[in-house]
């Protein structure tokens, strides 16, 4: 008789047991089902033009009036019959500017070409932020074959790319707001002589809100030797 008592009472525990574990499980799979859908919403929609600038109207010499510059002596140059933006190989430091409208709380993406070359075993490195100074940034790092994307200097995830010297490359980076806990950041990285890889080099779910803010990039001549950049595009929706 009291085995049977015993049988009873564990078959009511593991009842009770499975049903909590199916509302803790339905209560998680809500919240998840919250964020996928803010995000199928800010995955819809038509990305909006908001910033231009190509360098073809300013002066070589010349510091763009649509950048801040943050530290350097950047200006336009001409780089096969083109105007591009010029970081000089000297002195060796880091060198940014920031550009662009200050948009908050909305999905940005960023675009940009940029090229150098290296110098021996000396390598350049290029970065870009996605929400100010202290936002989300995307650093190439050639010397170690990697891409590192990190927020207000915290390291959040990296993935190789193999960067070739002398060759124009395309950066393109998104940043979309999920929630006030959650981003997600993606981009892609190719050389411009080839064509638009479909898919992304990174798409990187982060557990910080991206509140949005003003554009930056910056160069890194390591190498001795200029780096350029050119076709500087942000959009927004």
């Amino acid at each position: 008789m009291n085995d049977w008592l015993l049988i009873i009472r564990l078959i009511s525990l593991c009842l009770v047991c499975s049903q909590a574990n199916l509302l803790s499980l339905v209560a998680k799979e809500s919240q998840n089902f919250s964020i996928q859908q803010k995000a199928e919403i800010n995955a819809g929609g038509e990305w909006k033009l908001s910033f231009q600038e190509d360098f073809s109207k300013v002066g070589i010499g010349s510091e763009p009036e649509t950048l801040f510059i943050l530290d350097g002596e950047i200006s336009v140059t001409s780089e096969k019959g083109n105007a591009v933006l010029l970081i000089p190989g000297s002195p060796v430091g880091e060198f940014g500017f920031l550009f662009g409208p200050r948009i908050r709380n909305k999905p940005m993406e960023l675009e940009f070409t940029f090229k150098s070359n290296n110098q021996g075993r000396r390598y350049p490195s290029f970065a870009a932020g996605l929400g100010g100074m202290r936002g989300f940034r995307v650093r190439v790092n050639p010397a170690a074959r990697k891409v590192l994307l990190s927020h207000d200097g915290d390291p959040l995830s990296e993935v190789r790319f193999n960067w070739k010297s002398g060759e124009w490359h395309h950066l393109r980076i998104q940043a979309i707001p999920l929630n006030q806990k959650a981003s997600q950041l993606k981009f892609k990285l190719w050389q411009t002589s080839k064509s638009e890889p479909l898919e992304w080099l990174m798409d990187f779910k982060a557990e910080i809100e991206f509140v949005g803010g003003k554009c930056a990039v910056w160069g890194y001549p390591y190498s001795g030797l200029p780096i350029y950049f050119d076709d500087m595009k942000i959009r927004s929706r």
